[in-house]
């Protein structure tokens, strides 16, 4: 109830904030609130003061307080940041490297590579769990693989169609990748050297990158907007490009057998096979 009365409390707060800022969707933005969550956006250091200014003078004309100490301010760039510095009401505004907003981690350069690294770290601690409260070693594939499907995708798929075709570093994507064959290999009893696409090849499965891909494609493809609400507009994270069809044969290995096989519930038959 409190975001609710906190986003009509203060749905004014644009007219108030008359800072230059950056054009997006070919309009200009000075800021952007969801619930009680909000950020100002300008074009340089000044105009963020400028906006800074005007957003202290509603808050004190409205009688609301501002908590500087979880107020932070990231400056978006590439190559070295410019230093500056940042003030509400005489108290400085601390700079930040990393934030987190609205559950996802941003950095000046938008690699997103933290927040993946947010993402994998948060998964390997829910499949501990998952392995030390489930009997997944007595399921069978199918349940295994739905599970991590209910569990564990969530985490990366949300919010992916923001950062998952901004993600350029192969090793970000290997580390992503990891987490789906580490699980499966721990459910088949292999080591984690085994060979990823024999392991796709054999369980029928897809590398997670392609599997969030193909899931946020689809999920923006099902936003649904009032008619004519956004003329002129369009959604960049839309017009991805296409996802290459995953072929693990041409990664394997030649004198892997290229026959699939039944995969037993049983974890002593399941180490017979591999």
């Amino acid at each position: 109830m409190s975001p609710i009365l906190f986003a009509l409390f203060s749905a004014d707060i644009d007219n108030y904030l008359r800072h230059k800022a950056p054009i997006l969707g070919g309009k200009e933005r000075g800021s952007v609130f969801f619930a009680d969550d909000g950020a100002i956006i300008a074009i340089s250091a000044a105009e963020l003061q400028t906006g800074i200014n005007h957003f202290a003078e509603y808050c004190n004309k409205n009688q609301l307080t501002i908590n500087v100490s979880k107020t932070k301010i990231m400056i978006f760039g590439r190559g070295r940041i410019p230093k500056a510095e940042f003030y509400i009401n005489k108290e400085e505004i601390e700079i930040v490297k990393e934030f987190k907003y609205l559950g996802v981690m941003l950095s000046p350069q938008l690699s997103f590579s933290s927040h993946i690294q947010s993402c994998v770290t948060k998964a390997k601690t829910r499949i501990a769990y998952l392995f030390l409260h489930l009997p997944l070693y007595e399921m069978s594939l199918e349940l295994v693989v739905q599970t991590f499907n209910i569990f564990l995708l969530p985490i990366f798929t949300y919010c992916s169609p923001i950062w998952i075709n901004d993600l350029k570093s192969q090793n970000v994507v290997q580390q992503l990748n990891s987490v789906f064959t580490n699980y499966m290999k721990r459910y088949l009893g292999l080591p984690k050297y085994a060979h990823n696409a024999a392991l796709h090849f054999y369980l029928g499965t897809w590398p997670l990158y392609n599997a969030i891909k193909h899931t946020s494609v689809e999920a923006a493809l099902r936003i649904n907007f009032p008619e004519n609400s956004i003329d002129n507009y369009q959604l960049s994270f839309v017009n991805s490009d296409p996802l290459e069809p995953f072929i693990p044969e041409l990664e394997m290995e030649p004198d892997f057998p290229k026959t699939r096989f039944h995969i037993s519930r049983n974890k002593l038959y399941r180490k017979k096979k591999f």
